[in-house]
């Protein structure tokens, strides 16, 4: 929603929600998949995300692979990619991951 995705992956148009909130409800184990982080260059987050005490492992993504046009970098690598004034991202655990950019 944030970064104007509908589905993992794909941009399909949908307008960018840069204010939505979020809270966990359990940790997650994300090491199967490529983390898209949430804004970017264009799109800074500005809602309150709460990870409510849990715990994410296996986060990973590689920005020069993925988050490039040309030699610019648009999607900075984090689980977060930008948060804008008034975004705020609490009480969350990353662990065993890894993030890229080159």
């Amino acid at each position: 929603m944030v970064n104007g995705r509908a589905n993992y992956g794909q941009n399909s148009g949908v307008s960018p929600t840069p204010n939505a909130n979020g809270k966990l409800t359990a940790d997650i184990d994300m090491s199967a998949h490529n983390w898209i982080p949430i804004g970017s260059s264009g799109v800074a987050y500005t809602g309150t995300f709460d990870g409510n005490g849990h715990v994410l492992t296996g986060m990973k993504n590689n920005a020069s692979k993925f988050y490039k046009l040309g030699q610019n970098v648009v999607v900075y690598p984090g689980m977060f990619g930008k948060v804008g004034n008034g975004g705020v991202v609490k009480n969350i655990f990353v662990l065993e991951s890894d993030f890229r950019a080159k």
